[in-house]
């Protein structure tokens, strides 16, 4: 993974993975089990961000790459 640019307009940040990566971050992804942290606030934004953005997101485009692929 390289970090290609970071931007201070709230940080926007522009990574270089391979599609072998993003497999690797979606196996890893499916077979974790969050813990809720009652005391920090963004727990329940970071916990939405990953399982209705994130999550689907990277498992799309990795299949659409494979799709493109064949």
């Amino acid at each position: 993974m390289r970090v290609l640019n970071v931007e201070p307009r709230d940080f926007h940040i522009i990574l270089d993975l391979s599609l072998k990566e993003v497999e690797y971050i979606l196996t890893y992804l499916d077979r974790c089990t969050a813990s809720p942290d009652a005391n920090n606030p963004e727990w329940l934004d970071a916990d939405k961000f990953v399982r209705q953005e994130l999550f689907p997101n990277l498992d799309k485009l990795c299949d659409n790459i494979k799709e493109q692929a064949k």
